[in-house]
C-alpha cells in the first residue's frame, strides 16, 4: 500500500515521531505551502491537545479552518487566539475587516 501512495516503505521498527514543539509547527507550515490542509489541522489539533493555551496554535488552526471553507470555525479559533492574547493586533485588525466584509 506504501508504495502505490508513493511513500517510503515502513522500517520494521515503528519510527518515534518528532515531538518537538517547533518541529511540529515546522511541519503544519509545510503542509499549508503544499495545500493539505486537512493534513495540517489534524497536527494543529494534536499540538492543542498538548499546548492547549497557545495563541499561535489556534490562530493557525483558524487559518486552516478558513481555506478548507469553516468560516464560522474559522473565526471562533481567531477569536480563541485572541482570548489568549488579546494583544495580537494583526489578528484583531485581519478579524474586525473580516467580520466587517460579512455585513
Amino acid at each position: 500500500i506504501e508504495r502505490q501512495l508513493g511513500l517510503r516503505p515502513a522500517e520494521e521498527d515503528t519510527p518515534v515521531a518528532d515531538t518537538s514543539y517547533l518541529g511540529a509547527i515546522d511541519l503544519v507550515k509545510q503542509l499549508f505551502r503544499k495545500g493539505r490542509y486537512e493534513a495540517g489541522l489534524i497536527e494543529i489539533d494534536s499540538l492543542l491537545r498538548r499546548y492547549p493555551t497557545d495563541p499561535r496554535l489556534y490562530e493557525m488552526r483558524g487559518t486552516l479552518l478558513d481555506r478548507l471553507g469553516y468560516k464560522e470555525l474559522a473565526v471562533q479559533a481567531w477569536n480563541q487566539s485572541l482570548e489568549l492574547n488579546p494583544d495580537n493586533r494583526p489578528l484583531k485588525k485581519f478579524l474586525d475587516r473580516r467580520l466587517a466584509g460579512r455585513k
